[in-house]
């Protein structure tokens, strides 16, 4: 079954698993071919939307399939061209142009421009980035009172060498968040700074005391 977010963003003509590559795979082959199912399977992996896939002979000259997609999750701008990532940061083969937007997705502003080519099925190589995603991610997956993350805005630190981020939700509320470290960081740091789960349990603290507090402050939190 195709899932719904794929028409919702209007994906449908864009998801395309029958290719001439995949075509080629299985067409005019035995059904007896032992290759048959390794060969579709790469095809498949190779259209750069498939994430996983199961494949089984359904006797006696049918293929089952079933496949997880790589949902594009956040988008971000290079050179006038937004690119999308799924959850696990890989990019996923769908590219909007500035001014055209239409993925039902976390946008992210001002992120540093990438050094090397933004290839489909390549995970990416800028930092900052993987980091806000896992922010993002995070944020998505907890909060829900001031309805959905609309984007995140990048904001060079410059003593830190990294990045903070400003988070913009739905109903207007911002919240600046300092440095955010992964956890194998956290590991070798401890102390440093606090964890993002810390960070979020004073960000639902901050939201309870007052529901409709529009700035919050997380930067300075060590």
């Amino acid at each position: 079954d195709i899932p719904p977010w794929v028409e919702a963003n209007g994906l449908t003509s864009k998801i395309r698993l029958n290719t001439q590559d995949v075509f080629n795979t299985y067409n005019g082959k035995s059904f007896f071919n032992e290759e048959t199912l390794g060969s579709l399977h790469t095809a498949l992996i190779k259209t750069n939307w498939v994430k996983e896939v199961l494949l089984e002979k359904s006797f006696p000259s049918k293929i089952q399939m079933t496949v997880a997609f790589r949902k594009p999750l956040v988008s971000f701008l290079d050179k006038s061209y937004w690119y999308s990532l799924d959850s696990e940061g890989f990019l996923v083969p769908v590219v909007e142009p500035q001014g055209a937007e239409k993925l039902d997705v976390v946008r992210f502003i001002d992120v540093p421009s990438s050094l090397v080519p933004l290839k489909p099925g390549e995970l990416i190589g800028i930092d900052s980035a993987k980091r806000a995603l896992l922010l993002s991610i995070l944020i998505s997956e907890r909060v829900t009172s001031p309805g959905k993350l609309l984007k995140i805005i990048f904001i060079k630190d410059t003593e830190e060498k990294g990045y903070r981020f400003k988070l913009i939700f739905q109903n207007g509320l911002e919240v600046l968040w300092g440095t955010f470290l992964i956890k194998d960081e956290i590991e070798r740091f401890p102390g440093k700074y606090l964890t993002s789960e810390e960070k979020l349990g004073v960000f639902f603290g901050i939201l309870n005391k007052n529901p409709n507090q529009l700035h919050i402050n997380l930067e300075f939190l060590k």
